[in-house]
């Protein structure tokens, strides 16, 4: 699907303001960075990549990881169906930290989470894997 955008002229005296984004990483940032961190690291004893600090030990490329995707070490966290997006965001941003790509895993033949009736909160799980080769060109 090709993008339809549409160009206009700024004016010379138009107000303008810079919108940044903080890349600060909050507690609840730093929190997660730990857990995505735990994961990968229990992934990489799996894959028998040697001891050592963990921003050290070399990540398997993708393709090539020896421990299956069904078989790596998995979290599920409950979240607010709204806060979805947002937390699924900063565990790609925890992911990008520790060099791994999050996966996202879903019940089989579903594509989003539940919802459990009961809470209310939807379950997120995942799991860490190679980043792939694709990504490693964007950046």
């Amino acid at each position: 699907m090709a993008l339809q955008i549409t160009k206009s002229d700024v004016a010379a005296d138009e107000e303008l303001t810079r919108n940044t984004v903080s890349r600060d990483r909050d507690e609840f940032q730093k929190e997660m960075d730990g857990e995505v961190g735990s994961l990968v690291g229990q992934w990489l004893d799996a894959e028998k990549v040697p001891a050592g600090k963990l921003d050290d030990r070399k990540r398997p490329e993708d393709g090539k990881a020896k421990v299956a995707e069904s078989s790596r070490p998995r979290a599920r966290y409950h979240v607010n169906p709204d806060d979805k997006t947002e937390f699924k965001d900063v565990l790609r941003r925890a992911g990008t930290l520790h060099k791994v790509e999050v996966v996202f895993l879903y019940p089989k033949g579903q594509r989003t989470e539940t919802v459990d009736e009961k809470s209310g909160k939807a379950a997120v799980t995942i799991t860490v894997a190679p980043r792939s080769v694709k990504r490693k060109q964007q950046h």
